[in-house]
């Protein structure tokens, strides 16, 4: 009697060790997937971060050239500002993003002083 329940003793850790190696492997496969996607999800937020970038810059660069050269009328201060609603509209999250990266700088500045 002794002898089989040795042996099932030894089975049962012998099916643990099994089941633990195979959860250490999807674990460490799920972990691959996780830092593939990060990685991928953050080159996303990047590009459209300076997509966004690009179109407020040329936005507002176009608005002050065109103060700057004469008067503007008031359909045309209206139209530039949906303008810039509509790339805040259509990346709400880059916007922030850089936004927040913004005043981090300007806070980082005024800490040196």
């Amino acid at each position: 009697m002794a002898f089989s329940i040795s042996r099932t003793r030894d089975e049962a850790i012998d099916d643990l060790d099994r089941q633990v190696t195979a959860l250490k492997r999807e674990l460490s496969s799920l972990r691959r997937t996780a830092a593939a996607q990060g990685t991928h999800l953050y080159g996303e937020v990047a590009e459209r971060g300076a997509h966004a970038y690009d179109d407020v810059a040329d936005i507002v660069s176009d608005l002050v050239t065109r103060l700057s050269k004469r008067r503007p009328s008031r359909r045309e201060i209206e139209r530039q500002a949906r303008m810039a609603g509509a790339v805040v509209t259509d990346h709400p999250k880059t916007v922030a993003l850089v936004g927040l990266a913004a005043l981090g700088l300007a806070a980082v500045l005024l800490m040196r002083r």
